[in-house]
């Protein structure tokens, strides 16, 4: 006799074992297909969110730098700037801050005659100056002088000498005297006068 069927059925202990590993199997390949189709959707939303980010980067920098080229000309103007400052630094520096003893130089003089008129002034910042005094009447002239000797005028100077002297005779028979001086200031403390 032929047997036309076969009976699965006489080894059931085979046939559950197979159908345990068949299980476990199915739930490894359906475990493992969800975690390959996660890591997939999230390299997925990471290079979207990559290429997002990169779209901004790029659409950031191509605004500033179209401000930069619009601003071109500020830069060029905050550079002469920068060097008008540096100019004015190195001036500062060697300025010879002239105003206080220009005044205390006229003060004192105002004090010895009306009539006398400093024509010139000039002083570097060591405080070395020389001054010219210009008067239209002797006997002022003379007055004046004797004011320059007396203490109270020399006392702003460490030194102070006479350079020249010059009289003149205008067309209209008006004389002029020249007086002029150089020497030095004694520092005098600006913040007082």
């Amino acid at each position: 006799m032929k047997k036309t069927r076969i009976n699965l059925l006489t080894s059931r202990q085979d046939y559950y074992r197979l159908e345990n590993y068949f299980g476990i199997f199915r739930k490894f390949l359906v475990g493992y297909v969800v975690v390959f189709l996660l890591t997939i959707i999230g390299l997925a939303g990471f290079r979207i969110y990559q290429t997002s980010q990169q779209n901004k980067l790029y659409e950031s920098k191509k605004s500033i730098l179209s401000q930069l080229s619009s601003r071109k000309t500020d830069e060029v103007k905050l550079i002469k700037l920068s060097k008008k400052l540096n100019s004015y630094r190195e001036f500062i520096k060697d300025d010879a801050r002239f105003i206080p003893y220009y005044e205390l130089l006229l003060a004192t003089l105002q004090q010895s005659s009306q009539s006398a008129t400093l024509t010139e002034f000039n002083i570097d910042k060591s405080r070395e100056m020389s001054f010219k005094l210009r008067f239209s009447n002797f006997d002022e002239m003379v007055n004046t002088f004797k004011f320059i000797e007396s203490p109270d005028f020399t006392r702003s100077f460490s030194r102070l000498d006479m350079k020249d002297f010059i009289g003149k005779l205008d067309s209209s028979d008006a004389a002029n005297y020249d007086l002029s001086f150089e020497g030095s200031f004694k520092q005098i403390n600006e913040t007082k006068n």
